[in-house]
């Protein structure tokens, strides 16, 4: 059977081989070359780094005294053992290392990658296709991305996707109400509770709305449109303010009259201090201001300011916003 040029049990077999060949003791210029050549394909880059891990674990049996131990009856049953024989026993634990490792790689290959972040923090990761990807608070990932494929799944928060442009092979975002499919583009796909937001910044997407994906027509989005999947009825594409709606990639959060109750929400996303409205009649008062991700003192010194609220710190460390009386 001739191995496919992408087929990841080569690509682990390889990465094998140059980890045992880089770690001898003699690597000429003309090796190290070769190497780097190989090494430039992301996928052959990432599958040399899972090896040279499992590598680098596995140097740590020789001090463990049981083996050690198993490896002198091993000897001492075959009698004398000279230089030779030493030399193919250092040989086959290394094709052993070798061939755990590339176990271990082809596991890894089949796998997604998961991105977690916890509460007030954010990642910027870059795919193996060189796509960047800015991950929101409180939000995970799931990324599978390499030279056949590029799908991942937004488990559950926000995400900011700068894709990598390759028409040949679309970049495809699920979640539970929908799939969003690029080639090149830059979008945002914000999921909560049991509705997706998608805003578009630049390029083009093809959205499929719902649970059932490509059940129905995709939807096309132009830059500065934004929609909501996971509706009854079906959303339509909308303009957007994305000023307002992408803050959160430079550290803030602004609001243009917004209602207090989602700028309050907005501002829980970024901090374990929750704040809770107990004033049902200001829910719908519109806020404006910019804020820095996780200032709840100064969000809450501005609405106790703007609005009749008076804040009252919680015996579980949050604030309630209620009437002054």
């Amino acid at each position: 059977m001739t191995d496919r040029p992408d087929d990841p049990e080569r690509i682990a077999r390889e990465a094998a081989d140059w980890v045992v060949r880089l770690n001898g003791r003699a690597i000429d210029t003309e090796t190290i070359e070769t190497f780097a050549r190989w090494r430039r394909d992301p996928q052959n880059a990432q599958a040399y780094h899972q090896v040279e891990s499992a590598w680098s674990r596995a140097a740590t049996i020789g001090a463990d005294r049981d083996i050690a131990e198993a490896t002198r009856a091993v000897l001492a049953r075959g009698g004398k053992r000279g230089i030779t024989d030493t030399v193919r026993i250092h040989a086959l634990a290394g094709a052993l290392v070798a061939s755990l490792a590339v176990a271990a790689v082809l596991i890894f290959l089949g796998r997604p990658t998961t991105y977690v972040t916890a509460v007030g923090e954010q990642k910027l990761i870059r795919l193996a296709d060189g796509s960047r990807v800015h991950i929101n608070s409180d939000s995970s990932l799931s990324a599978r991305v390499d030279t056949k494929r590029r799908e991942l799944e937004l488990e559950r928060g926000e995400a900011y996707f700068e894709v990598a442009h390759d028409p040949s092979l679309p970049f495809i975002v699920e979640t539970n109400r929908g799939r969003i499919v690029a080639t090149g583009t830059r979008f945002d796909v914000d999921r909560r509770d049991n509705e997706t937001r998608v805003t578009l910044t630049d390029g083009r997407v093809r959205i499929y709305d719902g649970p059932d994906a490509e059940a129905r027509p995709a939807v096309f989005l132009r830059p500065g449109e934004a929609i909501n999947l996971g509706q009854t009825p079906h959303d339509r594409p909308r303009p957007v303010d994305t000023e307002v709606s992408m803050s959160w990639l430079s550290g803030h959060l602004v609001f243009h009259q917004t209602p207090l109750a989602v700028a309050v929400a907005e501002m829980n996303r970024y901090t374990n201090r929750k704040i809770r409205l107990d004033v049902s009649g200001l829910r719908d008062a519109e806020v404006d201001g910019r804020f820095e991700i996780g200032d709840v003192d100064g969000f809450l010194g501005a609405v106790t300011a703007l609005f009749p609220l008076r804040a009252v710190k919680d015996t579980d460390g949050g604030i309630t916003l209620t009437s002054p009386t």
